[in-house]
């Protein structure tokens, strides 16, 4: 029995701290209908943030996921402050998206982000006016934080 605990016990104690990470939830949520956004953020008083990234081709995108989107700081920071928005532009074949959204998100880019920046990022009104865009390139999580709360203070 006693040998049966030393094998089995570690291995139960990695297997359910693994799935307890898998099963955090994230305290915020991103959208991807711009209307949608609007509205939650009228009613909810929050700002919107909205972000233009390719999924599947932007290697900077991937770089600011890990460096400021997936971090517990950052979503910690946005959920009181921002709805957030992320604006997609696949370019696989079957990563592509509903005729609509890409419709969409191609007028967002077209009024938004016309010299087709990736990744961008635009703190926005209620109403969907810019307040500021981030400053995109490699840096650490703070910096982007700090370069947001500047945005802010401006309002």
């Amino acid at each position: 029995m006693k040998t049966k605990l030393t094998v089995f016990g570690p291995i139960l104690i990695i297997a359910l701290l693994i799935t307890s990470g898998f099963s955090q939830e994230h305290p915020v949520k991103w959208y991807s209908d711009f209307e949608e956004v609007k509205e939650i953020a009228q009613k909810e008083d929050k700002l919107i943030f909205m972000r233009f990234q390719g999924s599947d081709w932007c290697t900077n995108c991937w770089r600011m996921d890990t460096a400021l989107f997936e971090k517990p700081v950052f979503e910690e920071f946005a959920k009181d402050k921002f709805v957030l928005l992320a604006l997609d532009f696949p370019a696989k074949e079957e990563n592509k998206l509903p005729q609509a959204q890409a419709a969409e998100n191609q007028k967002l880019q077209e009024k938004f982000n016309p010299a087709k920046q990736f990744p961008a990022a635009f703190i926005l009104t209620t109403k969907g006016e810019v307040m500021g865009q981030l400053s995109v390139r490699p840096n650490p999580t703070e910096w982007y934080i700090e370069n947001i709360k500047e945005i802010l203070d401006k309002k």
